[in-house]
Parts: C-alpha cells; sequence; structure tokens
C-alpha cells in the first residue's frame, strides 16, 4: 500500500474515531438515522491527466497512448450500501461503504487534422468493472441533509477499447506522388489493477449529489495495432509536398504497457434507509 493510500485510511478512521463520541443536537433529531442506506446511482465521469489529454501520436502507439489516451468522457452506474459502526442516534458516525457493482463506460477519440487512419474510425468504447470498498464518515448537517465523506479500493477489470479503419491519401517524396491505402485497426485488451476513490456524497431526503476523484494505473498484457500500407497508384505531373502525417503511429506492433487511469465524477443518486 502506497503513502498516499496510507495516508487516505489513517484520516478517515480518525473520523470514524471521532464520530462514536459525537451526539445530536435537538436541531437534527428529526433527521432519519438509517443502520443501513443502500443507494442506486449514475454519474457522469471526466478524464483527467495523461487519461484525458489529447490523442497526439509520435512514433510508436507504445508512446502515443501512454502520453495521451485521448479519452474524451464517459458515464457510471452503481448500486452499494452504507453501514454505520453506530447505530444510535448520534449527529456523526462512521462506516463503511461498499460498493458491490460498478460499471463504467468511457468514449475515446484519436480524430486529428491530416491524412491520418484514425479519422474516421469506428470506436469501440472501453468499459471497466469494479467492486468497492473502503471506510466512510456520515454527519447530519440539518433536518433532511446529511453529509458523508470516504475513501475506497476499487479492484477493477476493464476491456474493449478497440478502432478499424481504411483511409486512402496521396503521399509525396522528392521524386513522385502516390495514392495510398492504409488499414489499420488497435485493440487495448483485457486490464486489471486495483485503483483508489475518494468522495463527497451530500442527500436532501432521499436523493443525494456526489462528486468523486478515481486513479489509479491499470495493467494490459496484451495491446495490438495492425497496420496494412500499399501503393495503389504513382501519379504523374509535379510531385506535391511531403506529406507523411498517417506513418506517426508506426507499423505493426504487440505489446504489454501500464496505463494512468484517472478521472472525476459527478453523481446523483436515490438512497433506501434500512431501518
Amino acid at each position: 500500500m502506497n503513502t498516499k493510500t496510507s495516508a487516505c485510511f489513517s484520516v478517515c478512521f480518525l473520523l470514524v474515531a471521532l464520530a462514536s463520541r459525537a451526539q445530536t443536537p435537538d436541531s437534527v433529531r428529526r433527521y432519519i438515522f438509517p443502520k443501513n442506506e443502500v443507494y442506486f446511482q449514475v454519474a457522469y465521469l471526466m478524464p483527467l491527466g495523461a487519461f484525458g489529454t489529447e490523442f497526439n501520436p509520435v512514433t510508436s502507439v507504445e508512446e502515443t497512448i501512454q502520453n495521451g489516451f485521448g479519452a474524451t468522457g464517459g458515464f457510471n452506474i452503481e448500486a452499494g450500501e452504507y453501514f454505520y459502526f453506530n447505530r444510535d442516534t448520534v449527529e456523526a458516525a462512521g462506516g463503511l461503504k461498499i460498493s458491490y457493482f460498478s460499471f463504467d463506460v468511457v468514449s475515446f477519440n484519436w480524430e486529428k487534422t491530416g491524412n491520418y487512419v484514425t479519422n474516421g474510425a469506428d470506436y469501440k468504447n472501453l468499459n471497466s468493472i469494479s467492486f468497492k470498498i473502503g471506510p466512510c464518515f456520515r454527519a447530519v448537517l440539518a433536518k433532511d441533509i446529511a453529509m458523508r465523506m470516504y475513501y475506497q479500493l476499487c479492484p477493477t477489470a476493464s476491456y474493449h477499447a478497440s478502432w478499424s479503419n481504411e483511409l486512402d491519401y496521396t503521399e509525396s517524396n522528392q521524386t513522385y506522388t502516390y495514392n495510398i491505402n492504409d488499414q489499420s485497426s488497435f485493440a487495448l485488451h483485457n486490464g486489471s489493477g486495483i485503483k483508489n476513490q475518494a468522495g463527497v456524497v451530500v442527500n436532501y431526503k432521499q436523493w443525494m449529489f456526489g462528486i468523486n476523484v478515481n486513479f489509479g494505473k491499470m495493467k494490459y498484457k496484451k495491446v495490438e495495432f495492425t497496420r496494412n500500407v500499399g501503393v495503389t497508384e504513382r501519379l504523374t505531373g509535379n510531385p506535391g509536398p511531403a506529406n507523411y502525417e498517417s506513418a506517426g503511429l508506426g507499423t505493426s506492433s504487440e505489446f504489454s504497457t501500464t496505463l494512468t487511469s484517472s478521472h472525476i465524477a459527478f453523481s446523483f443518486a436515490y438512497r433506501i434507509p434500512l431501518r
């Protein structure tokens, strides 16, 4: 467990310990204090860091996706439960948040100005499934309003990010101009990792509104880039300017890699108190 993760756990458990001593003022006693809370959530995902950085082709696909994967956004659906250690009517309580099922869909796009075979390609989203668990802290703010803070470890599996395309374009050197046919495809096969998530949720009655940051690294054992480029015709006349933009992705390759995958999420959920 790294230093950041250890620090998050320490802060959360300190809050849990302090919460066990808190008492409820009369102004918030009318709030319903459930023993547990089940929730069903949807969220919008905004990619961060290299994961959300614009695609910028360099000498190889591996180096390209390390610098910027080009994720453009996505959504999450999730179902889980809050368990509270202190079952008495108290203003603050520590507990445990478990997300039994969390499913992310994130789109990506490598469109660029110029003759790139990624332009107009058939893209398939990056999908992820997670189980999440970690400490939480609830504080009652007013009648019908409470705030929760939490940190979770997130064992995660992802799959199915890919694109494929065929493109015809013209390239020139100092002597001839050619018509080129470029058939390429990319596939980010199954990956896995243990990510981290920290967030804040506020509810008004049964409705919950939250924000969280999800961060960590995913290991992909197999990444494939297949490229078949051929000359379909040599053109006559004066050659045009040099134009090798599509060659930026390099030749066919297969490799393993570790990608940083981070996003911020804005969530909306419905909670069901369990007495």
